[in-house]
């Protein structure tokens, strides 16, 4: 079995400055095959029964605790899948889509699996579009699941069904293909927030009131207080739960707010034209894992490098300052991953990150340990040392 390791030998401040990733250590290795394939990422959700795995090249099963059996291809062999997510006992998924002639059976971007596995339904009937002999379902980016309402990041819209995908209605958008990025965006309570580049490629966050049965919008879309953010798209908002503290992952930085989404500052900057070594992270995950209190982990990819360009940084103050550990993914059988695609942790609290090398076709899982790093533990000992 492996072991998550959280070293608490330390309280309080000290605690937090003293951790670090101190390795990350392969737990599962898939190679995938694609079909011409625009995924890059991977994801990972939890069923009671299974762990699925989401690659640019089908959906997986595996063991719930991932030390058990084999990767398992389940569905959608060669086919990019962009997320899985886990409601109700109910997995979700989205599909990368192409056009198929009319008439033809659809290629959807949406779809539940039933909680035995048996059944995979459609969720989109409604959001294709037409364009002289051939069709297309909308592909779809991020997906929120509160109670029987979806929200779906799909086709450059907002898009939320009240009742688990039979009707749809553009919360933002149209029920059609939109020619911008799909929008990141968080829900909390009745707040959404919502950022995006297009359609001026000038990076925004807005946010707005929804009505008490969330599926409209109650005020109109206000722009957020921001730094200048150029044409940096937005990649992930995120509330920390039970606080009013939201990061937002964008091109070469990280945004922090302290006021619910109003406001934001950067925490961590990269101007790639004056940077040596050249570095231009795109910030694409968050977690704060529950064993460490007051530390954040972020992941994405380094767009300045052309080679093992997964990234990751670690932040000990809960987000005011991060620090460059993409050095711990490095993996011994020389696996030079392209990009860190998820941060998730299991139920038994352990830490995974998803790698993904597209030059071979491989995701490989690692189970980051966080523990007290020697050299500052010897540090602060020394320091408290009387004379």
């Amino acid at each position: 079995m492996l072991r998550y390791l959280l070293a608490l030998s330390l309280a309080g401040a000290s605690l937090a400055s003293a951790q670090e990733i101190a390795s990350a250590t392969s737990v599962v290795t898939i190679q995938y095959e694609t079909e011409s394939s625009w995924v890059f990422d991977a994801a990972i959700a939890w069923t009671p029964t299974h762990a699925w795995i989401a690659t640019p090249g089908g959906l997986y099963r595996f063991s719930p605790d991932l030390a058990q059996g084999e990767a398992e291809p389940f569905a959608f062999a060669g086919r990019g899948i962009t997320r899985v997510y886990a409601h109700q006992g109910d997995l979700y998924l989205l599909k990368e889509t192409r056009a198929t002639e009319k008439g033809a059976a659809g290629d959807h971007g949406l779809l539940r699996l039933s909680s035995d596995g048996a059944a995979m339904t459609p969720l989109d009937e409604t959001l294709v579009s037409c364009y002289e002999t051939h069709c297309q379902f909308m592909s779809g980016s991020e997906a929120r699941f509160m109670d029987d309402r979806i929200y779906y990041a799909a086709g450059g819209n907002l898009l939320v069904s009240p009742d688990r995908g039979e009707t749809w209605k553009a919360l933002v958008g149209f029920l059609e293909p939109a020619a911008c990025y799909d929008p990141s965006f968080e829900i909390s309570g009745s707040t959404l927030l919502l950022g995006g580049e297009c359609p001026l490629d000038i990076a925004w966050i807005r946010r707005a009131t929804l009505t008490s049965g969330g599926d409209a919008l109650a005020s109109d879309l206000t722009e957020a207080i921001t730094p200048y953010l150029e044409n940096r798209n937005i990649q992930f908002i995120r509330q920390m739960p039970g606080s009013a503290i939201v990061f937002a992952g964008i091109e070469g930085a990280i945004l922090r707010s302290t006021d619910g989404g109003a406001s934001y500052e950067f925490v961590h900057h990269h101007v790639i034209e004056s940077t040596s070594p050249a570095k231009y992270p795109y910030v694409g995950s968050l977690l704060a894992p529950s064993r460490a209190p007051g530390v954040l982990l972020a992941g994405g990819f380094d767009k300045a490098k052309e080679a093992d360009a997964a990234w990751l940084a670690i932040s000990l103050d809960g987000g005011t300052t991060w620090r460059d550990r993409s050095v711990a993914l490095r993996q011994p059988d020389g696996f030079t991953p392209d990009t860190l695609s998820f941060l998730e942790e299991d139920s038994a609290g352990r830490i995974l990150a998803g790698l993904v090398d597209l030059e071979t076709s491989r995701l490989r899982i690692v189970e980051l340990t966080v523990e007290p790093s020697r050299r500052r533990a010897v540090r602060h000992a020394q320091g408290n040392q009387g004379p």
